[in-house]
């Protein structure tokens, strides 16, 4: 192997130690895409206004969607104008969030259409500078705007949005929202692991992973648990619980077939080089490195060997280490001091 491969390296989180993947069974909700839809009342702690904010979801999407793709909304018509917010996919490959009922900020996220039948993370973060949009952990470019005010007396509706009666057909899973703007790191360090119900800024956690039952419990400070369809009992509305996306694990430029379990790095975090370690065989594998805005930084094809030192090369940060074959997608991240 080219020794310029071994001083390469790897690296993005020492926060691999502090989280842990998801392991429930039953931890998505699908929605038929005609009735089905999740609702939690209206709480205080969603009255964030102008301020700061992140919304942060793991979605399947089924390739028959229409042209607007609801994952979360408040919107309404209470008290005249159309109030709240909603966060969808637009046009296949793009993330919306518009507040207010007229306020739209968008980007494209991805080349290629997100109704592909694979499991995504999609996050959204507000703050003065802006709206960051983030697709599978990987930050995507900041849209100026989407200042308008976010509050609403209406619930927050999964996967339907009451002003316009879309409907999504497809699979949510580990809903988020922040009263922060979360960074692009915590979003990488987070997207494909269960976070605590503690964290600082967090107002609601619903990891829909539930094996049964109308509750869709919120596991934030806030406490604010939903149900499946309009009410407590059970109705045409309710979505169904199935085993999706399960494990945390999410598709895209950052895959992984399990929670990086064939792939393991020591030290790190590190300070010059460290040892990667594959268990799994495959005669060549393909070792990529990412910086936390998705760009390449280094790549080498990785014949015969299972060990391989990496780290030299790379100036002190956060990064993504991605190994493939035609059998095995794993990823982590490590820290390079």
């Amino acid at each position: 192997m080219n020794k310029k491969f071994y001083t390469f390296l790897i690296l993005v989180s020492g926060f691999l130690s502090t989280h842990s993947s998801l392991q429930a069974q039953n931890n998505t909700v699908t929605f038929d895409g005609a009735t089905d839809l999740i609702t939690v009342p209206h709480s205080s702690s969603y009255d964030l206004g102008t301020g700061d904010f992140t919304v942060e979801a793991i979605v399947n999407i089924k390739t028959g969607n229409s042209g607007y793709i609801p994952l979360l909304s408040t919107r309404t018509i209470v008290n005249g104008p159309i109030e709240g917010f909603i966060f969808y996919i637009y046009s296949g490959n793009e993330l919306l969030l518009q507040m207010n009922g007229n306020s739209s900020v968008y980007t494209a996220v991805s080349s290629q259409s997100l109704q592909d039948d694979q499991c995504h993370h999609v996050a959204a973060s507000r703050s003065s500078a802006g709206v960051k949009f983030y697709l599978d952990g990987v930050y995507k470019g900041t849209v100026a705007g989407g200042g308008n005010t976010m509050t609403s007396p209406g619930p927050l509706y999964f996967g339907y949005d009451s002003y316009d009666s879309y409907f999504l057909d497809g699979s949510i899973s580990e809903v988020r929202l922040w009263n922060i703007a979360q960074s692009d790191a915590n979003i990488l360090a987070n997207y494909n692991s269960q976070i605590s119900g503690s964290s600082t800024g967090l107002i609601g956690l619903w990891r829909l992973e539930e094996a049964s039952g109308q509750v869709v419990a919120d596991n934030s400070p806030t406490a604010n648990s939903g149900v499946l369809g309009t009410t407590i009992n059970v109705e045409a509305s309710d979505p169904t619980r199935v085993a999706l996306c399960s494990n945390g694990i999410v598709t895209g430029l950052f895959d992984a077939n399990t929670p990086s379990s064939k792939l393991s790095v020591a030290p790190n975090p590190f300070q010059e080089e460290t040892k990667v370690t594959i268990d799994a065989s495959a005669a060549d594998y393909l070792a990529e490195v990412y910086t936390l805005e998705g760009q390449l930084v280094q790549s080498a094809q990785i014949s015969n060997v299972n060990e391989f030192q990496l780290g030299g090369e790379l100036r002190p940060g956060l990064y993504v280490l991605k190994v493939s074959s035609n059998a095995l997608v794993q990823t982590t991240r490590i820290l390079k001091k």
